[in-house]
């Protein structure tokens, strides 16, 4: 089609040529006083120059117009791919660790101005340990709406990593005051604005956070921890039944740092026949919790105590009845009590049938389990052993169970 009107044109073109050169004819022009007088021919091409040179002045003066312009784009463009460079080193110098220059060359390429800069330089201040710097980057984030949830993420971890109390409440205070701050509160936020509770002493917000994160399936390990210790500190001030209530819960979060501290609030608010209980059912896993040799002396006291047994004897007998789980392995640190409060009562040959069922070959393990065979070597060498017949503090039918 385009070929068509083409040749159409050229046609037309050609026809009325020749019709010009068969008839040029003349053409007269006269205004104020002026007389032009030419051909048709030679006024369509003075027409066709003139219209030309007016095209032609007309990109002149729109390329004169446009050149500030396209100068600015282009000055804009040229400064995009610098920052853009700039920006690819920065994070380079920050996967590195290389934060002292990375600040200077975000402020030189005027980066600071955007959100990624921003981001940048709070994150290299707060790890090379410029707190001043980093919270005043995550300030200006906190006002961004795109970047806020990094802002208030990042105070609230600056103040739970200085253990700053006040700046904890004061930031907790700022952000919830705000209801974009209370979503994210509830939102992405929960696990850092749980920490800040903890940390401003909050402990019954602490603890509803806590279970939100249970419900969400985000809790850590360290989350349970300090979720238990807000238990505790709740207990602190509590009436006994409440007191055991929040340690047993505490003792279920985090057992290797509340199990004790529970079983004493029920022993001290003579709640015996339920710690005997707990203990049978959860001394186990406490000694599976990897308890250092204190705690698990103390939890063998904490046997003793609640079956009442102050003898030697009735303390292995107490021992025994706590651990009693058929023909399960026990954990070596059972094995340890065992075998220790056997020595104690003078019964060399049980302390020897307790380092017999001793297997775990762990270091500290083994380096206990050598300790008691050189008492019960010296024990042997001090005095010849007795038989229960001849010792009559031994009842004859001591129950020698494996226990868990």
């Amino acid at each position: 089609m385009r070929m068509f009107f083409l040749l159409v044109f050229v046609g037309a073109g050609l026809v009325i040529t020749y019709m010009f050169f068969r008839q040029p004819g003349t053409v007269d022009i006269e205004w104020n006083g002026y007389a032009i007088s030419s051909t048709p021919g030679m006024l369509a091409l003075a027409v066709a120059l003139l219209v030309l040179v007016l095209l032609v002045l007309q990109k002149i003066v729109s390329m004169v117009l446009m050149t500030p312009a396209r100068l600015r784009r282009q000055l804009d463009a040229r400064r995009d791919r610098r920052q853009k460079i700039a920006l690819a080193r920065s994070m380079t110098d920050f996967s590195l660790g290389r934060f002292d220059r990375l600040e200077a060359m975000l402020r030189r390429h005027k980066l600071l101005d955007e959100s990624i800069g921003l981001m940048l330089a709070a994150a290299s201040s707060h790890a090379a340990g410029h707190t001043k710097h980093a919270e005043h980057y995550y300030a200006q984030l906190c006002n961004d709406r795109d970047s806020e949830a990094f802002g208030w993420h990042g105070r609230l971890r600056l103040a739970c990593e200085r253990h700053d109390t006040k700046q904890a409440q004061h930031t907790l205070a700022t952000m919830l005051s705000t209801a974009r701050g209370r979503a994210l509160a509830k939102g992405v936020l929960l696990a850092d604005v749980f920490r800040a509770q903890h940390l401003a002493g909050r402990h019954e917000d602490a603890i509803a956070s806590a279970e939100r994160l249970k419900r969400l399936g985000l809790e850590t390990e360290e989350l349970r921890q300090l979720h238990a210790s807000s238990l505790t500190a709740l207990s602190a001030g509590a009436e006994p039944e409440a007191r055991c209530l929040y340690l047993e819960q505490a003792a279920r979060l985090d057992m290797s740092a509340h199990f004790i501290p529970y079983i004493r609030a029920l022993l001290e608010a003579d709640h015996t026949r339920q710690a005997r209980k707990a203990l049978q059912k959860m001394s186990a896993q406490f000694l599976s919790s990897a308890p250092g040799h204190n705690e698990a002396q103390n939890l063998g006291g904490l046997i003793a105590r609640a079956w009442e047994a102050e003898s030697p004897e009735s303390k292995l007998r107490a021992l025994e009845k706590n651990f009693d789980n058929g023909d399960k392995t026990l954990n070596w640190r059972a094995y340890d009590l065992l075998a220790s409060t056997t020595l104690e009562a003078g019964m060399l040959s049980h302390a020897r049938h307790w380092l017999e069922r001793w297997t775990d070959n762990a270091p500290q393990s083994a380096q206990r389990r050598s300790e008691l065979e050189t008492r019960i070597r010296q024990e042997a060498q001090r005095e010849p052993p007795e038989t229960p017949s001849e010792n009559p503090n031994v009842p004859e039918n001591l129950k020698i169970a494996d226990s868990a």
